[in-house]
């Protein structure tokens, strides 16, 4: 194996144009008029060759379980094929149905499926992707989960309000949450995982990476408190009156929103500085504001004697204060990054 490291005298050409040479066994397997990429990183100068195009790819299911279909189209799918075909046993119409729904959902690619074939093509190279835009669409969609929550809360266990209403609010909530999953945190991994290292600008890698990484979080958290809203559905009176009670920590949803739009200004921008000053403002709101008014609503529920339905009252709440950590850290990260506007790496 040749060495990793050598060190070269800068030269110059007749006409003052600097150039260095490459070590011989450093270049096997490259011909005159191959293209590199050179690229000027915050670490130094790196030269890589182009990133090669992935093959297309066939794969071969052998049940027609439409849960079983998708985990292999998801498998397949970030593997990165530019052409991916899954040849799977003569589905029914409502199989073939859910297949294509979950199909479509996925981020980068279009899609077509049959009675016994899913084809994914890709018509946004990984590489190519910008990632600002990305996490443009993932704050996007962030902020819609959080109004959402926000008007479920409200609805309070309100009687008059239409089961299939409160239903669709909940569906709602975890259809964005998989869209998230398989859409746009899965190509933000793949963004990653298909990109040759170090010929990618290694701060913005590792940067949205942990952006992506807290936002997953945050709709987890989302996620959970709508499966801890199921349960309190679920108790008949006694969680209706905890449902009622609910509606007081509907606020830190509505604030949260509000962080949400900084929050995409502030990563979009990397703007370090504002991160800092807006990280403290969430500090100050979770413990002046949010965590004040979750434990004024769990007291009361323990001196009324409603036990049955202080667990999944626990957890919505909890799952809203998680949420504020993960908020919290959009900030913090972006101000380890990036402070007045220049990286914080070294």
């Amino acid at each position: 194996m040749p060495n990793a490291k050598t060190e070269k005298k800068i030269q110059r050409t007749g006409g003052g144009t600097p150039y260095v040479y490459l070590p011989k066994e450093w270049t096997s397997g490259l011909f005159p008029e191959d293209r590199v990429v050179i690229q000027r990183l915050p670490l130094g100068v790196f030269l890589t060759p182009p990133v090669p195009v992935m093959a297309a790819a066939e794969y071969f299911v052998k049940s027609n379980q439409p849960d079983i279909i998708n985990e292999a189209v998801l498998a397949a799918y970030t593997q990165g094929h530019r052409v991916i075909s899954i040849t799977v046993p003569p589905m029914g119409a409502r199989a073939t149905a859910e297949v294509s729904g979950f199909a479509s959902r996925l981020m980068g690619v279009v899609s077509n499926v049959t009675s016994d074939k899913v084809v994914l093509k890709e018509y946004a190279e990984h590489e190519r992707v910008d990632l600002a835009r990305l996490v443009e669409a993932l704050f996007s969609k962030c902020k819609e989960m959080a109004i959402s929550g926000k008007e479920l809360l409200l609805t309070g266990g309100d009687a008059s309000r239409k089961p299939e209403e409160v239903l669709g609010l909940l569906d709602g909530i975890e259809d964005d949450a998989d869209f998230l999953s398989f859409g746009l945190f899965r190509l933000l991994s793949s963004r990653s995982r298909y990109v040759e290292i170090p010929g990618e600008l290694l701060v913005d890698l590792l940067y949205y990476s942990v952006i992506n990484y807290a936002a997953e979080r945050y709709c987890d958290c989302l996620q959970g408190m709508t499966d801890a809203y199921r349960l309190l559905l679920a108790e008949g009176r006694d969680g209706r009156k905890a449902l009622s009670a609910v509606k007081e920590v509907a606020s830190i949803l509505g604030t949260s929103v509000n962080y949400l739009d900084k929050a995409r200004v502030v990563v979009i921008g990397r703007d370090g500085l504002r991160a800092r000053d807006t990280r403290k403002q969430i500090r100050r709101a979770r413990l002046d504001s949010w965590e004040p008014s979750v434990a004024r609503l769990l007291h009361r529920l323990v001196a009324s004697d409603r036990a049955v339905s202080l667990y999944p009252t626990m957890r919505v709440c909890s799952r809203l204060l998680e949420s504020g950590t993960y908020l919290e850290s959009f900030f913090s990260r972006t101000s380890q990054f990036f402070f007045s506007g220049q990286p914080a790496v070294r």
